[in-house]
């Protein structure tokens, strides 16, 4: 766990709270400044009862916002970046350490006695199981790898139990079998306790990493047997130049969709767009991006609107600043910072004429008082 601007990032529900907070603050410290140039300058502006007053306590306090949405939304914005991307590094890492894993033992295969393995148990849903999957045709009890691979169970188990955000473990090898580890053995079984076979080859992860020969991170995706959404993480395997396979990590995103969902309200949000330009999270409702798989989800980056186009492009790249996007017959300020290690963005956004609104209420206050002098 590291600090950071005094808060302790560790743990997915800690990074969660802490979101929370942060988007809190930046709205009370919007208001808040607002409040306090109000209850300082206003009496001094009133006492001189003067027309033009008007005109300037509308310039200062629009001046006032800016200055303070600008600093407090592009700083929270980067902060945020930098927590969510934290989750995603942790990822990079348990991948990283079982492909090393993975690579010593099959460089020593010939010293190795094989390790036992065995296919799914309904009995055992609910703990931390090593299972064997295979895809139809392939006969796992002849694999020539699995006896290798499984040699790494009991560092996948304890990998799994000691992760806040982990949902599976998995090394696909390239007789197309897969030892996982999850806690979700009865779902590997239909209706009728037919075993559901697992293609290896056609899973993103697989085909991704395979392609990019090294580290790779999936879109969002729908997981094989419980629907869920989620990201995996994957690195290839490899001996003597010869592929054996790919290792990976799942990790099932109901957590970051609960806190996206509840950064919502106030006229802002806070939204998250992968690599490809695509919105992968945002609240629902939030009438301006639309949640979809990866495969059917547009890409920003050639939106017709170019204002939004470009910032995205930047946002993917670097810290944007605050920007004012107009979408449709609204404004809005954005601001948006790259989250290194997945390639991703934060974006959060505020609808320009919710901050706007204290500019308004000082200026009704101010016309409530001069009138109340005048009488």
């Amino acid at each position: 766990m590291v600090k950071k601007y005094g808060l302790t990032l560790g743990g997915l529900q800690q990074k969660i709270l802490n979101l929370v907070l942060i988007f809190l603050l930046a709205i009370i410290a919007v208001f808040g400044a607002v409040s306090f140039y109000q209850s300082k300058s206003l009496g001094d502006v009133v006492s001189k009862a003067s027309d033009e007053q008007q005109g300037s306590i509308e310039k200062v306090s629009s001046e006032t916002m800016q200055q303070v949405i600008e600093n407090s939304m592009v700083k929270t914005n980067a902060l945020q970046a930098h927590i969510a991307d934290d989750m995603f590094y942790e990822m990079k890492t348990d991948v990283l350490t079982l492909q090393t894993l993975a690579e010593e033992l099959f460089e020593h295969e010939s010293s190795l006695e094989p390790h036992s393995y065995y296919p799914p148990d309904a009995a055992n849903d609910g703990e931390y199981t090593a299972q064997v999957l295979w895809g139809e045709g392939v006969d796992y009890e002849h694999s020539e790898y699995l006896g290798v691979a499984a040699h790494m169970s009991g560092t996948m188990i304890a990998m799994c139990k000691n992760s806040g955000y982990l949902s599976n473990v998995f090394i696909g090898l390239s007789d197309g079998t897969l030892l996982c580890v999850d806690d979700q053995s009865a779902n590997k079984f239909d209706e009728n306790g037919n075993f559901l076979s697992f293609n290896v080859y056609e899973r993103p992860w697989y085909k991704g990493a395979v392609e990019a020969k090294g580290l790779y991170f999936t879109g969002i995706e729908a997981d094989s047997y419980t629907d869920k959404i989620g990201i995996e993480c994957s690195a290839p395997v490899y001996r003597d130049g010869e592929l054996i396979g790919v290792v990976g990590v799942d990790l099932f995103l109901d957590a970051m969709s609960d806190y996206v969902e509840q950064s919502a309200g106030s006229g802002g949000f806070i939204c998250v767009v992968n690599n490809n330009g695509q919105v992968i999270f945002a609240p629902e409702d939030n009438g301006l991006f639309e949640v979809e798989l990866s495969d059917s989800a547009c890409d920003l980056r050639s939106s017709d609107n170019q204002e939004l186009a470009d910032f995205v492009t930047s946002a993917l790249e670097s810290q944007t600043g605050l920007k004012t996007i107009k979408i449709g017959n609204k404004e809005y300020y954005m601001a948006g910072s790259p989250m290194e290690t997945v390639g991703w963005a934060v974006v959060s956004v505020v609808e320009k004429q919710v901050t706007e609104q204290p500019t308004n209420t000082m200026i009704a206050e101010y016309d409530r008082i001069k009138v109340r002098s005048r009488n």
